[in-house]
């Protein structure tokens, strides 16, 4: 147990919701808008080969991409969704306090990764691990989120 997820006494509401999107076959990518990836199971209980966001990814991938969120997320899970700036979404399913937010259309198709190696350790994260193991390896190069060319390929 943790101090967000319980699972013996007052279960975190979380882990229904995640075994919810597991088996959901609609589901192309999460967001969960407000918590980090050390505060939920993320793909733990997801079981999916999906691109899953946590709280700073998400923003940061709707940031760096001027993508609209529709186009990088199929669901949004959240407990707030009163504070998400949003539109284009609607209430699928509610555990708890948590809401699962689902696209309005099929349209466009989310974004996925080049790759499947998410590793949400930061720069600093490296540098503090050198200083107790100055072997401490790089990460590899392909670590963390980059998205696949949505553009259609030229011919030749």
């Amino acid at each position: 147990e943790s101090d967000h997820i319980f699972f013996v006494r007052d279960p975190d509401p979380i882990l229904a919701a995640y075994r919810y999107l597991a088996r959901n076959p609609d589901v192309r990518s999460v967001w969960q808008s407000d918590r980090n990836y050390f505060q939920f199971t993320g793909y733990y209980h997801l079981h999916r080969k999906i691109p899953l966001y946590d709280r700073t990814r998400g923003s940061e991938a709707i940031e760096l991409t001027a993508d609209k969120p529709e186009s990088l997320f199929s669901h949004i899970v959240t407990a707030y969704p009163q504070l998400l700036v949003v539109s284009g979404y609607s209430v699928e399913r509610t555990f708890g306090d948590l809401y699962i937010l689902r696209r309005n259309t099929h349209e466009p198709a989310v974004r996925l990764w080049h790759a499947y190696t998410p590793m949400p350790i930061a720069v600093s994260t490296v540098i503090i691990l050198r200083w107790f193991r100055p072997e401490t390896p790089n990460p590899p190069a392909n670590t963390g989120i980059r998205l696949v060319d949505m553009r259609p390929e030229r011919e030749p």
